[in-house]
């Protein structure tokens, strides 16, 4: 019998570019594209294990957007020691252990998507993909009406104040 390594794929920069005060996209995807993100009790859960994570390593996530079966995120480092990659990496952790005990049917999958945001404009650019997802999606017809968008450690306002 042949066995046949399976290698992954490493897509992601090397750690130190996901430390200190930079900004970053995620979007974490649930397995099989099931619908998880739908109940506002199943996302209320998901937002305390973010806030954890973020406080954690020291970051604010300045958009957050629960599309049913996967999450944006939008993740900026408060100070010199901050970690996004670790934030992510912790979220998704502790979010695996709600799923397994709660969610038994759902997993997160095992990799996560991301981009490091170089400059105010792309900034603006990513602010407005997040937050439009929804309507992009024919869930809302304008992302203010949207309930799972919003911000962790930042005042919403002055997110939204960034876009206009």
């Amino acid at each position: 019998m042949i066995r046949k390594i399976i290698r992954e794929q490493v897509h992601h920069l090397p750690r130190q570019y996901y430390c200190g005060k930079i900004c970053a996209t995620f979007t974490v995807c649930v397995q099989h594209k099931q619908t998880l993100f739908a109940r506002d009790t199943v996302v209320a859960e998901f937002l305390s294990i973010l806030d954890w994570a973020r406080k954690r390593n020291g970051c604010v996530v300045l958009l957050y957007c629960f599309m049913p079966d996967h999450l944006h995120l939008i993740v900026q480092g408060q100070n010199d020691q901050a970690d996004l990659y670790k934030t992510i990496l912790d979220f998704k952790y502790k979010a695996g252990l709600y799923l397994s005990q709660s969610h038994a049917l759902h997993r997160l999958q095992k990799n996560f998507y991301d981009h490091i945001i170089r400059g105010e404009n792309e900034l603006a650019s990513h602010l407005t993909y997040v937050a439009e997802n929804p309507i992009r999606r024919g869930l809302v017809s304008r992302w203010q009406d949207y309930l799972f968008t919003g911000s962790l450690g930042i005042n919403f306002l002055f997110i939204i104040d960034a876009m206009l």
